[in-house]
């Protein structure tokens, strides 16, 4: 992404002035600060900055939860049955996986850290990734509040 005085170009992509799009040869300067730049694409919410200097951990949610039971039922009965069983037990939490005192242990550090420096940044980013469909995200969120960040 470069800024100069007449143009905003994210991607090899020109925003647009007032509604109208630039080329980057017939660029005017701004007469006025009424010109308002807008991206000639829509864009979504940029995402909040993760502390400059945190290591990022990805956790799969099968390491992190015990999802063995639910496994089976994906191989036995198929995404069909696994969806049907994981809207039935969405308000039952996952037991703990193998990672899951890992990741309890890195945010004990992140905790201890901002009691002793409350201006310092996160040292760990823990990321949950999971493949499972989008239908089983409630149940993760819900185990989630429940273990970790109650």
């Amino acid at each position: 992404m470069s800024l100069n005085s007449q143009t905003l170009t994210g991607s090899g992509q020109d925003c647009t002035r007032n509604g109208s799009s630039s080329s980057s040869s017939s660029r005017a300067p701004m007469e006025n600060e009424s010109m308002i730049l807008k991206p000639s694409t829509p864009t979504r919410k940029p995402i909040p900055p993760k502390p400059e200097n945190a290591i990022t951990i990805a956790v799969s949610s099968q390491v992190l939860f015990n999802m063995e039971k639910e496994q089976q039922i994906y191989e036995q009965q198929g995404m069909e049955g696994y969806i049907k069983y994981q809207g039935e037990h969405e308000t039952e939490p996952f037991s703990p996986g193998p990672a899951f005192s890992f990741v309890k242990a890195l945010e004990a550090v992140n905790t201890q850290l901002r009691e002793l420096y409350p201006d310092s940044e996160e040292l760990f980013d823990v990321v949950l990734m999971t493949n499972n469909h989008a239908d089983v995200g409630l149940r993760l969120i819900n185990t989630i509040n429940h273990h970790l960040w109650l």
